[in-house]
């Protein structure tokens, strides 16, 4: 009985979720379309019906244009084959990905664990974590709180994010611990911490290799590779890179006013242009003034081959992975994050015009019939 009336609730959960998702997602979308001004495009009576054609043959409904219309009017490519991020979000990601098992592995206390055994590519340093009330964490090993405050009181400049939920770079950011006081704040360091509810990792900085640096050398700039499994094979995914584009800001995340532009995956070459949420363009960046066109991602094939690997060799319970990955000041590969619950599909289909599973876009949205 027990069992049954947790299917029935983890089912009543599924179904409030994916309500509630495609209303937040629906909102989104024209909240962005409605800033593009003159930049936005109308779609067509031909593309509409493309549309509709697709959907109602492929998965027995119409789903909403706004989703086709942002990606035909940040890229100026239509395709109809766009999967709406309200068909994603509280949908079809619950059935790629089991919810449970996602969450406990996008912790991001446990990168190292993940990767080890995993060769040329490695994370942050963790100096510290907490992830709930009884697992304080100083390099590795479980220290009381005494002892933990006498440790990091002087370690300086720091990053500090959510083990878990830091959505759209929400709590993320560059911190300075001088004699037990969080600079940037004036908070003490107990005080400081207590507003992240014992969910916090504590990271040494990550300094971004040259190309990456005369982007922008304010922010750590990012490559975001999505992986998924279908037939039992790995496909990846248009990749992007998400910058800074102020003076300022460390982080890159594009709800925290960054940019984000499309990456050729068959060259590491950036593609010509840069968009923002709020629909500003640049072709070249407005702090470094470097051409986008002309620039060239290193070691990106060995990049994807590794996102490949720990997803086969690690994750492959899971359908889909999005990976966060920078490369350091001796170009090495560094994975930042896992991101495994509410992936940001859209990034990927605005950047490149096209719909993120390609070919296999029929075989997902049969999933969502079953």
């Amino acid at each position: 009985m027990t069992f049954i009336n947790n299917k029935f609730l983890e089912k009543i959960y599924y179904l409030i979720t994916k309500k509630r998702q495609k209303k937040i997602n629906l909102k989104e979308v024209k909240n962005i379309l409605s800033k593009l001004g003159n930049k936005k495009k109308e779609l067509t009576k031909e593309q509409k019906k493309k549309i509709d054609d697709f959907y109602m043959k492929n998965y027995g409904k119409k789903v909403p244009y706004y989703y086709h219309q942002y990606a035909y009017s940040a890229t100026n490519i239509f395709d109809e084959t766009i999967f709406p991020d309200c068909l994603f979000i509280g949908n079809l990601e619950y059935k790629l990905n089991n919810k449970t098992i996602a969450y406990a592995l996008a912790d991001k206390s446990m990168l190292e664990n993940i990767l080890s055994g995993i060769n040329d590519i490695k994370t942050p340093k963790i100096i510290a974590s907490k992830t709930n009330e009884f697992n304080l964490m100083y390099e590795g090993y479980l220290i009381d709180e005494e002892a933990f405050y006498d440790k990091i009181k002087n370690i300086g400049e720091c990053f500090i994010k959510p083990a878990h939920d830091s959505n759209s770079g929400k709590e993320c950011r560059k911190i300075n611990i001088i004699d037990g006081i969080e600079i940037n704040t004036k908070l003490k360091i107990n005080d400081f911490l207590k507003t992240y509810n014992n969910n916090f990792v504590i990271q040494e900085l990550i300094t971004n290799s040259q190309t990456l640096q005369n982007i922008n050398p304010n922010s750590v700039n990012t490559i975001r590779i999505i992986t998924y499994i279908n037939n039992n094979k790995i496909y990846v995914c248009a990749p992007l890179l998400r910058m800074a584009i102020n003076r300022t800001s460390y982080v890159d995340n594009i709800h925290s006013g960054g940019a984000f532009i499309g990456i050729d995956i068959k060259t590491g070459k950036l593609l010509e242009k840069a968009i923002t949420l709020d629909g500003e363009e640049y072709y070249y960046h407005p702090v470094t003034n470097i051409k986008f066109a002309d620039v060239w991602i290193p070691n990106f094939q060995k990049i994807v081959e590794k996102c490949k690997e720990i997803h086969e060799k690690r994750l492959s319970m899971l359908k889909m992975v999005s990976f966060d990955i920078t490369l350091d000041q001796n170009e090495n590969i560094v994975l930042v994050e896992l991101n495994l619950i509410y992936q940001s599909i859209w990034l990927s289909q605005y950047t490149s015009g096209h719909g993120i599973f390609g070919k296999n876009t029929i075989d997902m949205l049969k999933l969502l019939k079953k």
